[in-house]
């Protein structure tokens, strides 16, 4: 009597099954590219964008002095432009209490 629930072992036609395939290779090679700082052409042009920052940061430094230079002379004349009306201010006030009173 056949014990209930085993079930016989599949044939697959005499052969022996096969086994699965293997997990493909990596490809061996060489560095793809050289980095950046390595090679002549992108040390030119990372030379060529710095030199135009620094040439950019001594503008922006320079225009900043000269618009200082230009502020101190606008802040003179404003000065001058006070004393005058002070002095105008003081020699109307007298007249004008005297007009009023």
């Amino acid at each position: 009597m056949a014990i209930k629930g085993k079930k016989k072992p599949q044939n697959r036609g005499g052969r022996a099954r096969r086994a699965p395939a293997a997990a493909p290779r990596p490809v061996v090679g060489g560095r793809g590219r050289e980095p950046w700082y390595r090679t002549t052409r992108d040390r030119l042009i990372a030379g060529a964008v710095g030199a135009a920052a620094l040439i950019a940061l001594v503008a922006v430094i320079a225009n900043a002095r000269s618009n200082s230079s230009d502020l101190a002379q606008r802040r003179e004349g404003i000065e001058n432009y006070a004393g005058e009306v002070r002095g105008l201010l003081q020699r109307v006030s007298p007249s004008a209490t005297d007009m009023a009173g």
